[in-house]
């Protein structure tokens, strides 16, 4: 009787043993998992900053020399567009894979729950506040600068520009939600 109360202990650690190690490797899977599925929004991320980038460069150009807007406009432009760049760097790097491979899965359901969170409000408050009074200072200096039917023309094609570029982003905004929201959906299953 001894004997095999004994040899079921051993049994019951051994079984405890792999389950343990089961579940070590469960939670390399998920991370793993977690970690590709970031690097899509990551992704996304970089064109944004790329994005930003290029306007900085071809902004004084265009904006300047091309429609005649005031240096005051050019710098105004870099500024956002330099803020941006920094909002969308500090989302990636809150999404990297040392942050989140280095995290227990609970932590990062949190982590990308705040980052899905931020994000919607940083896109918010861009396309609500800081694009359009960028939008309404560009038609202002386009009227001012150029005569009635080319201030008319120009303002339509902008406007056009700006609906594409916006429809872009939130493409891209929408994007990012619902890779965030599938992170956190298979963690929580798991």
């Amino acid at each position: 009787m001894k004997d095999e109360l004994t040899e079921m202990r051993n049994q019951i650690a051994i079984l405890k043993t792999k389950l343990e190690n089961q579940d070590i490797i469960n939670d390399k899977m998920m991370h793993q998992v977690v970690c590709a599925k970031s690097d899509s929004m990551k992704k996304k991320i970089v064109i944004s900053i790329l994005c930003a980038l290029f306007v900085i460069i071809v902004g004084p150009f265009s904006f300047h020399y091309s429609l005649g807007t005031s240096w005051y406009f050019v710098i105004g432009t870099d500024i956002a567009m330099l803020y941006c760049m920094m909002r969308e760097y500090r989302f990636k790097r809150r999404i990297s894979d040392h942050t989140l491979m280095n995290a227990t899965l609970l932590e990062v359901a949190k982590t990308i729950q705040e980052f899905k969170q931020d994000y919607k409000t940083y896109t918010f408050l861009n396309m609500v506040l800081l694009l359009p009074a960028w939008f309404g200072w560009l038609i202002w200096e386009n009227y001012q600068n150029n005569v009635s039917k080319e201030a008319i023309g120009l303002t339509i094609a902008m406007s056009v520009g700006l609906a594409i570029g916006a429809s872009i982003g939130l493409y891209m905004y929408f994007k990012i939600q619902n890779e965030a929201s599938q992170i956190i959906k298979q963690i929580e299953e798991q």
